[in-house]
């Protein structure tokens, strides 16, 4: 699992091919990471979910405060807009892809 992933297209195709799931936090909603979303859309779905990282990496629009589990949706809303997918399905899918990850299930 690569936590909190901020790597380009060169290192998601290199953790892609060692199976690795991608971390996805609330840095994709920050104004300064359009290469990093432009990444982010390319990851095989059945390898991502999100995480807060908190205290840190508030995601907007609740930047300036301190991070907590409940502003989880908002990374996962963002992430469906950018990827125009169905806010259901994307949570749904991360949530199987965490099980999967913490069973050690390929």
């Amino acid at each position: 699992m690569i936590h909190c992933f901020t790597g380009d297209d060169n290192y998601a195709e290199k953790f892609v091919n060692l199976g690795c799931y991608f971390s996805i936090t609330g840095i994709i909603t920050f104004k300064n990471a359009e290469k990093l979303r432009g990444t982010i859309k390319k990851l095989p779905k059945n390898k991502i979910f999100f995480e807060t990282d908190a205290p840190y990496l508030t995601p907007v629009p609740m930047r300036g405060e301190i991070n907590k589990p409940s502003l989880l949706k908002h990374i996962v809303e963002y992430y469906s807009e950018l990827t125009e997918e169905d806010f259901d399905d994307i949570a749904q899918i991360s949530s199987k892809n965490y099980e999967r990850f913490i069973s050690c299930q390929p």
